[in-house]
């Protein structure tokens, strides 16, 4: 049997669910055909889809490759952040050039020019002596460039020597004019080669401000060669605050800017606001709901999240349906179809906002406004909604559209209100143990809800808590699954049952589900359903005993249906 997979992860991917390719074909087709050397920074937030960019950028090389098989691109991704966590940040240059060898051979292969596998292994034994001292090795300094030249090309002591640093840009400059005009043994040239090298240099922004400069800086002094590109993912302002960490904080934002633009001659922001979030989202739900289901609420939850959070950040759209698929096997019994999975979201939603904010917009708190009105009960509720509604609030008004409880006429859907009450009524006890109802009255000991909840008790099954004045869960010691929960009502007391949603169109619905149906004086049985409940029993105001007693027979008859796996009764 397969198993489902919860969760998504932080991976990047080239597979495009975000309409993200057309900028990144454009890209692609600039690194294939622009002049040399050439820096380009893909630029964006932490979330945003830089890594993602970087492989569908690469993904169009690679077709490139497929129809050019003797005039190839040689590409590579360097991950800084890899190195960075092995406490390499003072070798992460040499690094950087042995990513470069090994793409650069991997390319010529063994069809090569003589004197640029020579070359390349050359820098090769230099580059592993490099790596046995690296403690010695500086960051962007001429020690770095002195090491490694005296390794490759040592001094002749005839005076003709270049300085350190040209002459490690010089032999690596040589090695890829090798390759990219190669020869055979007796100099003729050979059909096929490689264009150019593009060296992808990801999470950036994840090192130290200081080393990421440091890196950047030590690449355009050494590596900054024709026939080279380098693609940068990168948060400008962590390259600013390296600049800053190296140079001082008096360094004014005029001159940050000249760093930068010496080193980047093509700064591209990633334009999220392009972003197809109703596809990426409906993409990453398909993965965990039937397909039916998925259509059917993609886009609600696309509209809730740019409405709510007002971000297109990929990685926070995952880290909340994370947040949102976990729930759903803690809390089974509260989140029990599609409404619920909705409500669910808007709810994780509005608390990762509200709990998002600064110390100045800390006055209004959507999430706990709404809980606490549900609490109260549904009227209560609806006041509150018509209340902000009233003030325009675009959160309240897309939540109320998108959750389909309103109609045009201003009319509510009370049976999907009534929903939407309990479910927040129940959930505040999940998120906020410590909140009460805002009435602390206890109902009267003699009436029929008392009577009820302690009928109930006596069969064997627990009180999950009082997640509201007016509603109370039922279930087994051991189990999941509530049954049973009781309504308090200012019309009277209702019984709703929660079962799988198979048993919506049980025969044991049929007798009652076109009219009410009484079984006692002010005690009926209705059938008010959805997908997995059914409110069944009703009692009026007007009770007796009788009442009571038909009321705690059917209450039997239900849970023992609710419970059992024989869906008939």
């Amino acid at each position: 049997m397969e198993i489902k997979r919860h969760g998504f992860t932080d991976q990047a991917t080239d597979n495009d669910s975000l309409n993200a390719s057309s900028f990144c074909s454009g890209i692609a087709t600039f690194i294939e055909t622009c002049d040399t050397p050439m820096t380009i920074a893909i630029q964006g937030g932490w979330g945003s889809g830089k890594s993602t960019a970087l492989q569908l950028i690469q993904k169009e090389l690679r077709n490139y490759n497929i129809s050019n098989p003797d005039n190839q691109i040689a590409y590579s991704t360097f991950n800084t952040w890899q190195y960075s966590t092995l406490k390499a940040d003072d070798s992460l240059p040499v690094y950087l050039l042995a990513n470069m060898l090994h793409c650069i051979s991997k390319a010529v292969g063994d069809e090569g020019s003589e004197r640029a596998r020579h070359a390349i292994d050359s820098l090769r034994t230099a580059l592993s002596r490099a790596a046995g001292i690296s403690a010695e090795v500086t960051l962007g300094s001429d020690t770095l460039a002195e090491f490694l030249t005296k390794l490759i090309a040592p001094p002749t002591g005839d005076g003709s020597e270049t300085l350190p640093a040209e002459t490690l840009k010089n032999n690596v400059s040589e090695l890829i004019d090798d390759c990219v005009n190669p020869t055979d043994k007796k100099g003729r040239p050979n059909k096929r080669h490689i264009s150019r090298v593009i060296l992808f240099i990801d999470d950036l922004d994840r090192l130290r401000p200081e080393t990421a400069f440091e890196l950047l800086e030590a690449m355009k002094n050494f590596l900054d060669c024709e026939h080279c590109v380098f693609v940068l993912a990168v948060d400008r302002d962590v390259v600013y605050q390296g600049i800053e960490s190296k140079y001082g904080n008096g360094i004014s934002p005029f001159k940050k800017r000249q760093f930068f633009d010496k080193i980047i001659q093509l700064p591209f922001n990633l334009p999220t606001e392009q972003y197809n979030v109703p596809h990426y989202v409906e993409t990453l739900l398909s993965q965990k709901l039937p397909k039916s289901e998925s259509d059917r609420y993609s886009e609600r939850y696309a509209n809730l999240f740019a409405t709510i959070l007002g971000s297109n950040n990929p990685r926070t759209i995952k880290r909340v349906l994370n947040v949102w698929d976990l729930y759903q096997l803690i809390y089974p019994q509260y989140v029990l179809d599609g409404d619920d999975r909705l409500f669910l979201f808007a709810t994780l939603l509005l608390k990762y906002r509200d709990e998002a904010k600064g110390p100045d917009e800390k006055d209004r708190n959507t999430y706990n406004d709404l809980s606490a009105h549900a609490r109260e009960g549904t009227d209560p509720l609806k006041d509150y909604l018509n209340e902000e509604l009233d003030k325009k609030d675009r959160v309240i008004d897309t939540l109320i559209n998108v959750f389909g409880m309103r109609a045009a006429d201003g009319t509510y859907n009370e049976e999907l209100l009534d929903k939407f009450t309990d479910f927040l009524s129940s959930i505040s006890a999940i998120f906020s143990p410590e909140a009460a109802p805002l009435s602390n009255q206890e109902p009267e000991s003699g009436g029929v809800l008392n009577k009820l909840r302690e009928h109930l008790k006596r069969e064997g099954l627990v009180e999950v808590h009082a997640s509201s004045k007016e509603r109370y869960d039922f279930k087994r010691p051991g189990t999941s699954l509530v049954p049973c929960s009781l309504r308090d009502k200012s019309s009277g007391v209702y019984v709703v049952f929660k079962f799988d949603v198979n048993r919506a169109t049980s025969s044991v619905l049929d007798d009652f589900r076109q009219k009410s149906k009484k079984i006692a004086r002010g005690c009926y049985l209705r059938c008010r359903e959805g997908q997995g409940w059914a409110t069944l029993i009703g009692i009026t105001r007007d009770f007796n005993d009788d009442s009571v007693i038909a009321a705690e027979r059917y209450i039997d008859k239900f849970v023992s249906w609710a419970e059992s796996d024989n869906p008939s009764v």
